[in-house]
């Protein structure tokens, strides 16, 4: 038996190696070449697939994504070659590979389809190195990237910059074409600010070289932990000179990243409900102290200025005063530059104050909570109270047009006027014109004819129709608006005729149901309506 299970296990195993055998084989090997097998940084080299020609056409099936590689499709020819005496005829592929990080990389194969038949390309190996910062087959002589954080170390939500700049040995003019790839934001939030920075000098390796800035983001962190920042790319032109004749050449710079530690705010002196503001600021509230009307507006302005998290400085905090006056706070315009390694500026908000009676009002005062990185610690900035004086007068709603002044004297509006005597002299046209139709009518011995207000069983009657016709008609809109409708006239039915055969919990739910579906986002099938409708005639409402 054992035997018999070996030889049965030694066949399937033969099978399996065959059918892979099989497999295998179909799968073809196409001719690959790397040009370059080791590049820097920011370097680039062809890979090129050589495919011997089908009747049919190549269809691309795979192609690898390998981090810390750009591997990009660039483009096919077809063409005929005399290669170690023999000749060749087929399709050659050829793909652009950028190196973006340092590291030892090899590229999977890639695989095709051609006549109902796989190929694949060979693996191949890159090396990527380290910028060495010279472009040995471009213009422009000399050109390293260069990222500098303003701080290696901040607290959650303190600004942190990040300048970005080109060193050159200044053999040629550079032109900085367009920012391919934004930095490293992954828990930041940022903003790209204006900074005029003018050329410096910097040694770099013995060398002194022109260090030009390029831009620069202002990055606020909104998680803690060590955080990547930085990295991003730029597509470069350089001008080569070949005697008399100038030429550009374009090529990608690519910025390293750096780490960034982000400390989380201590826990000590923090005030309840702190709205993350950090840096040093002060706070500053302006207002007239005219008289006005009740329920008039009194608009005040509160600026924070100073150096810190300006881009996310959250509204003053209200609070105190009386109770019959309201306060509104809107945020108003930012003015935000850089000062040193951080953000300086002001963030104006525009307060408006709505006394709702006469007299001396207290409008409240404004706190401001912040977080000081320098010394650690928590602080509260805070306005005097907004002390109004308010005189009657003023209108809550809707008025006639007409206000009376300290004076005494009454100031008309002449659109409510005229409003007013037009309404009054058709009133009296009306009544004129009904009393002579009444004299006409009694004058003939005829009688007036009072129309009776609709009867319940009539309404009812029509509410029932429209009902089967919006089931009839699938139409969900009509069937919603008319079990509205019957749900609010059963509420209203006089004792004489609501002799409703089931409880009024019941309708109470098919109500519920209805809000459900047409307020809350819920569905109804036609199956739904037809077992509401069958429900409500059920209930005895048309009976």
């Amino acid at each position: 038996m054992i035997s018999d299970i070996l030889k049965k296990t030694g066949s399937m195993f033969f099978v399996i190696f065959l059918c892979a055998a099989v497999a295998e084989a179909q799968v073809k090997t196409a001719e690959t070449d790397l040009a370059k097998s080791a590049i820097e940084v920011g370097e680039s080299t062809t890979l090129t697939i050589r495919i011997t020609s089908g009747t049919g056409d190549m269809k691309q099936v795979q192609v690898p994504r390998v981090s810390g590689l750009d591997i990009t499709y660039s483009g096919m020819q077809r063409s005929f070659q005399f290669i170690n005496g023999k000749t060749w005829q087929g399709v050659s592929l050829t793909y652009t590979v950028t190196g973006e990080k340092k590291g030892s990389y090899k590229i999977p194969p890639l695989v095709f389809e051609q006549d109902g038949a796989f190929i694949k390309s060979r693996e191949v190996s890159l090396i990527v190195k380290n910028a060495s910062g010279r472009t040995t087959s471009g213009g422009g002589g000399t050109v390293m990237p260069e990222v500098v954080l303003s701080k290696k170390k901040v607290y959650l939500g303190e600004p942190v910059l990040v300048r970005y700049y080109l060193l050159t040995s200044g053999g040629g003019s550079i032109n900085i074409e367009a920012i391919e790839k934004q930095p490293e934001a992954r828990g930041f939030m940022v903003n790209r600010i204006e900074e005029n920075r003018g050329d410096d000098m910097a040694s770099r390796d013995g060398n002194e070289l022109i260090r030009s800035h390029l831009y620069t983001f202002a990055l606020i962190p909104t998680q803690t932990g060590s955080l990547e920042t930085g990295g991003g790319s730029v597509i470069m032109s350089a001008e080569r000179r070949d005697g008399f004749f100038g030429m550009m050449d374009r090529k990608r710079i690519i910025f390293d990243t750096g780490s960034l530690e982000v400390l989380p705010l201590p826990e000590k002196g923090k005030p309840a409900d702190f709205p993350g503001n950090v840096g040093t600021f002060t706070m500053k509230l302006d207002y007239d102290r005219e008289t006005l009307k009740a329920f008039n507006e009194k608009r005040a302005t509160i600026t924070i200025e100073g150096e810190g998290s300006l881009y996310l400085v959250a509204k003053p905090l209200h609070e105190g005063g009386d109770r019959d006056v309201r306060v509104l706070v809107e945020e108003g315009e930012k003015d935000i530059s850089v000062s040193g390694d951080t953000l300086k500026g002001k963030v104006t908000f525009t307060v408006t104050v709505i006394p709702e009676r006469e007299g001396s009002v207290n409008a409240g005062r404004f706190i401001f909570p912040y977080f000081n990185p320098a010394d650690k610690s928590y602080h509260t900035l805070k306005t005097g109270d907004i002390l109004l004086e308010v005189k009657g007068g003023g209108k809550s709603g809707p008025h006639m047009g007409f206000d009376t002044d300290s004076s005494g004297s009454v100031d008309f509006n002449p659109l409510y006027i005229a409003i007013i005597v037009l309404l009054v002299v058709g009133s009296i046209t009306g009544i004129v014109i009904w009393e002579r139709r009444r004299y006409r009518i009694i004058s003939r011995g005829e009688t007036i004819k009072e129309e009776k207000p609709e009867q319940e069983s009539d309404v009812l009657k029509s509410l029932e129709r429209d009902l089967s016709a919006s089931l009839f008609k699938k139409d969900s809109d009509l069937f919603f608006k008319t079990v509205d409708r019957i749900l609010g006239h059963a509420a209203g039915l006089s004792p004489a005729v609501k002799k409703l055969k089931v409880p009024g919990d019941e309708l109470d739910k098919i109500r519920d149901r209805l809000y459900a579906t047409r307020f809350g986002g819920g569905t109804m099938s036609e199956a739904d309506m037809k077992e509401i409708s069958d429900s409500l005639k059920k209930s005895g409402i048309f009976s």
